[in-house]
């Protein structure tokens, strides 16, 4: 009655509270709906988390029953792609774009934690490791690293490691990787993980073989085989015994390799579809050594199907080798060249320097990150004093200045090492010597002055367009004599290079010089203008 009475007072009262009423009841079903959408998608997400390391296939399943995972927000989308990205590369799916996973490392960059941050990157370092993509998976595996120093994924951060001393390895930077192998092997031990430490062991390994130091080799994949067989791991137990059997060939104990090698699933042609297919080349290079030729062309061949680059590679190289033995030079220059050709596409997705400069690049940024968390940390002091705000300020833009200049210094430094390397490189190559040999009569053909014009440019950077412009319209024998007092062949030299008499050649100088400085002078004269030039 009361409200009657009140609704009859004030009949916009009613109109009111009726409208809300309607919105409610409008917008009440669609945020049960969003929740229950929600909840759905959390449940899927957490038991894909927890079957995607063992059952990768399992997890991608279950993962396509969101059927249009654009349509998720921005968290559930980045968790399903992340998970996604996961199973396929648990999966041995190799991965063919980077555009996904660096969608979703850019999102947990801004609204992520430390562990989600460092399981991204870490995949992003996967993702780029398949396209060959060298530096930018090092750079990613680096800053996954800092993150899951933060958190206490011990697991994630073995393999986060692992990675880097691979990558590493590879390249030959022992140093580094045994580093990163040692800090897997000591976590194994801190969490007593049995896993972990064979892989440890196994790495550790690696790195001794590649230091030649074969006895301590040996007696890591022993230990390594020894952990493996008491816990029933067949990976790690596979990559022990596949390596120790490479060792044993590398130490022409072909014997003892042949007998461990037969324990690998590949010598009875079982092992899985998607693995490297490491273990035939192992396998055929022992039966080549052996000289078994037919067993080893049956084994190198399907290991050249391999997806692993290097592989492959090592798989032309043993092929090259067995032909060129058996005097066959035709199938063995074709397998040479496949080699190259890897080695070619190897040496294109980087290499240890490339590495060095990424990891140097990256530690500078830590520094600075360091660096500027400690000045902001003044500044809060600073705040807190505002008579000495101006001078901490000051001191803050000084050291961020002294960290510029000291990273500008160390690329204007590694600049001046790449010059000096190709430099050396050059001079130090037969085509160099044989331009300079006073002894040796040869001509020089159409390629080898290309060559040298070449190496030139490469090591005088810009020498050839500054040569354009203060001497244009130069013939071929002027600008091939030009190349050689660049780089410091004897006049005599010269003159039997260009099939003409030492006056020539002193002639063809002063002429030159003439045209260039409008000014007469000596042939040595010239010689000096070149070599400044």
């Amino acid at each position: 009655m009361l409200f009657l009475r009140q609704s009859a007072v004030n009949p916009r009262l009613n109109t009111t509270h009726i409208r809300r009423l309607t919105r409610f009841l409008l917008v009440f079903p669609l945020f049960l709906l969003a929740c229950s959408r929600a909840g759905e998608h959390e449940a899927l997400f957490r038991q894909v988390e927890s079957v995607v390391s063992d059952h990768p296939d399992s997890a991608m399943v279950l993962l396509q029953r969101i059927e249009e995972p654009e349509r998720l927000d921005s968290a559930d989308w980045a968790r399903w792609a992340l998970l996604t990205t996961q199973a396929r590369d648990k999966a041995y799916i190799r991965h063919t774009t980077d555009s996904v996973i660096n969608r979703v490392a850019d999102y947990y960059q801004r609204f992520g934690d430390n562990h989600q941050k460092a399981l991204a990157y870490y995949y992003v370092g996967r993702v780029n490791s398949d396209l060959g993509q060298l530096k930018r998976a090092t750079d990613a595996y680096l800053r996954a690293s800092d993150y899951s120093a933060k958190t206490d994924d011990h697991d994630l951060t073995s393999r986060i490691l692992t990675q880097m001393g691979l990558r590493f390895a590879y390249q030959g930077m022992v140093h580094e990787a045994e580093r990163a192998f040692r800090k897997v092997f000591e976590i194994a031990t801190q969490t007593n993980d049995s896993t972990q430490m064979a892989y440890g062991t196994a790495y550790l390994a690696r790195v001794s073989g590649l230091r030649a130091d074969w006895a301590q080799a040996e007696n890591y994949y022993l230990e390594s085989i020894a952990i493996a067989e008491k816990i029933g791991h067949s990976d790690v137990l596979k990559l022990g015994i596949q390596e120790l059997a490479s060792v044993y060939k590398r130490q022409n104990r072909l014997d003892k390799a042949l007998a461990l090698a037969k324990r690998l699933p590949e010598y009875r042609w079982e092992a899985p579809a998607r693995s490297n297919r490491s273990g035939y080349l192992v396998i055929g290079d022992i039966y080549r050594k052996m000289g078994q030729v037919d067993s080893a062309y049956l084994y190198i061949s399907h290991a050249i199907g391999s997806d692993n680059i290097y592989t492959r590679s090592s798989s032309y190289q043993a092929l090259y080798f067995m032909y060129r033995d058996m005097g066959r030079h035709e199938e063995a220059i074709k397998y040479n060249d496949l080699y190259q050709s890897c080695q070619d596409s190897i040496e294109k997705m980087g290499n240890a320097s490339d590495l060095y400069q990424v990891k140097e690049a990256h530690e500078v940024v830590n520094r600075q990150v360091v660096d500027t968390r400690r000045w902001l940390s003044a500044g809060a002091v600073v705040l807190a004093l505002l008579a000495a705000l101006g001078y901490f300020y000051y001191r803050y833009r000084i050291g961020r200045k002294r960290l510029e200049r000291q990273a500008r210094d160390y690329e204007e430094r590694l600049a001046h090492q790449d010059s000096e390397a190709s430099r050396s490189a050059f001079v130090n190559s037969p085509l160099y010597s044989r331009f300079h040999d006073k002894h040796e009569i040869w001509t020089p053909t159409a390629e080898d002055w290309e060559a040298l014009s070449q190496g030139v440019d490469s090591v005088f950077a810009g020498f050839g367009a500054a040569l354009d412009e203060s001497l244009p319209h130069l013939s071929l024998v002027e600008r091939r004599l030009c190349y050689l007092v660049k780089i410091g062949v004897k006049p005599g030299v010269i003159a039997r290079l260009l099939c003409c008499s030492d006056s020539a050649v002193s002639m063809y100088r002063k002429r030159l010089y003439e045209k260039a400085t409008g000014q007469s002078g000596s042939a040595k004269d010239f010689d000096r203008y070149i070599s400044e030039l």
